[in-house]
Parts: C-alpha cells; sequence; structure tokens
C-alpha cells in the first residue's frame, strides 16, 4: 500500500473541483444515502452490518437502532475511545480498534496538524495516506485487518457494509470484486476519495467503469 501523496493536497483538492464539478456529485450522494437509508428499513432486526470506518459511530448508530448486529473497525485511538463510551452495553455492537485494508499488517495512522487543538474532530480525517494536511509528528501505529478474511470468518453473509477509510476503499472493493465477495454482501456503499491524488482518482474510475460493466447493483460509491 502505497502511504505518499506526493502533491499538496489543496492542489488535489483545486483540481478535482475545477474538472469534475459537471458530475452530479451532490444529488447521486442524496440518492445513495436514502438508497441506503431504505435498504436498512427493509432489513429485519438482527442483520449484519460492517462499518468500516466508523469514527465516533454516526453510522452504527442508526444500525443499532434497527436492531443490527455491527462490526465496527475504528484505528483512531481517540475516536475509538468515544465510540466505546457511546456503545458501552451494547451487546449487538462490537468494537474493532483498527483500520481494515486488503491485507493484515501495521500501518502508520497520520492525523491533521489540527489534531493537538482538537482531537477529536480531527480524527474524521485521520487517514494510512499521508497528505500533507497531516501532521507525522501525531502519527501512531495500527493495526491493519484484511477486511476480506474477516467477512470469510463470520460464517454468514453480510447484509451492510459501509467503507469510510480516506482512500483505502479502493483496494478494498478491487479484491472483494477478484474473489467474488460482493455476491454474499446485501448492499456496499463507500466514500471515495478521488481529490486525494491522481493515481486514486483513476483506479477509482476504474472501479466504476468495472461496477458499471460487470452489472453489479449492490455497490455504490457515491456514499457520503
Amino acid at each position: 500500500m502505497v502511504q505518499r501523496v506526493d502533491r499538496p493536497y489543496w492542489f488535489n483538492w483545486l483540481g478535482w473541483h475545477l474538472h469534475q464539478r459537471h458530475r452530479t456529485h451532490k444529488a447521486a450522494r442524496r440518492r445513495a444515502v436514502w438508497a441506503f437509508i431504505n435498504r436498512i428499513r427493509a432489513m429485519p432486526p438482527g442483520s449484519l452490518a460492517i462499518d468500516a470506518g466508523a469514527n465516533v459511530g454516526r453510522v452504527t448508530a442508526a444500525l443499532a437502532r434497527r436492531g443490527f448486529e455491527v462490526h465496527a473497525f475504528e484505528p483512531d485511538p481517540v475516536a475509538a475511545d468515544v465510540f466505546a463510551a457511546r456503545f458501552a452495553g451494547r451487546p449487538l455492537v462490537h468494537l474493532h480498534r483498527a483500520a481494515v485494508g486488503a491485507r493484515a499488517g501495521t500501518l502508520r495512522l497520520y492525523r491533521t496538524k489540527a489534531f493537538a487543538r482538537r482531537p477529536r474532530k480531527a480524527t474524521t480525517s485521520s487517514s494510512l495516506f499521508r497528505r500533507d494536511v497531516h501532521d507525522a509528528a501525531n502519527a501512531v501505529e495500527v493495526e491493519v485487518v484484511d477486511l476480506v478474511e474477516f467477512i470469510r470468518g463470520l460464517g454468514r453473509p453480510v447484509d451492510v457494509l459501509k467503507l469510510d477509510v480516506e482512500g483505502a476503499e479502493v483496494e478494498i472493493l478491487e479484491r472483494i470484486l477478484d474473489d467474488g465477495l460482493h455476491r454474499r454482501i446485501g448492499i456496499v456503499v463507500a466514500e471515495t476519495h478521488e481529490r486525494h491524488s491522481p493515481e486514486l482518482a483513476r483506479r477509482t474510475g476504474e472501479l466504476r467503469r468495472r461496477i458499471a460493466a460487470e452489472g453489479i447493483a449492490n455497490v455504490d460509491l457515491d456514499w457520503r
């Protein structure tokens, strides 16, 4: 996994918004959110969900209210502590203090320069991919769980998979599709991060084209 994005973040951000603005991202994301809401409303209590990049548990809370069993992954210790306190005593919510990836290991989790001033809020930008908004002094070593192997080890299909993992989603989804594992998942929603680098934008575009070409209807890349 490449952990360094060499271009300044503002450069990639500006390029993304200048050249891609004509795309209807906001409308697509609204559709993705409503489709997600409607799908989980139709699922029975006891359905199984994975919240990868859970942060302090906004999505997990919505799933837990519906009676879902949730496996939540959050690598940033500050966000994970908040999550643990929020869901204490909820036996169907399982917190994994780890990142997810296409392979298991240990990597550095980078935090923004604002982390020292407002650590809880800054955790939303913590990432395994270092950008110029990150400060190496605030980085921590974190465990990375092979998400494909984790899903296989559950012993039952996954009803909902949510991915918000600051750029790692492409590599994970490529492997999920290669292994045909998406057929054992009810719905996959992912936030993509093309703006972070030209290479990530290229791979995300290829992933979108593959999903369309193969007629994969249960993977939505317009989550936000």
